[in-house]
């Protein structure tokens, strides 16, 4: 059994010796190459799970200050 690739454009299955997928002419990207670009792609990826974390925890926030105030509120109320 040949060790085989997968194109990253078209999906079609190519024997690794291909250089070029026969399917549709696209440059097979060697290993060395898909770690600098993965790198960078976990960076961005990373970078907007951070955005999103932050903003649920600034959400949270707001929800608990609101709660803070409402119970505030219903406290002096019943204390009247």
């Amino acid at each position: 059994m040949k060790i085989q690739n997968v194109c990253c454009c078209c999906g079609r299955t190519i024997e690794n010796s291909f250089v070029y997928c026969p399917w549709c002419g696209k440059e097979v990207i060697s290993s060395a190459k898909p770690e600098i670009k993965e790198k960078a792609l976990y960076e961005y990826v990373e970078c907007i799970s951070d955005d999103v974390r932050e903003q649920r925890i600034f959400k949270i926030e707001y929800s608990l200050n609101q709660l803070e105030e409402d119970l505030s509120k219903i406290l002096d109320e019943c204390r009247q």
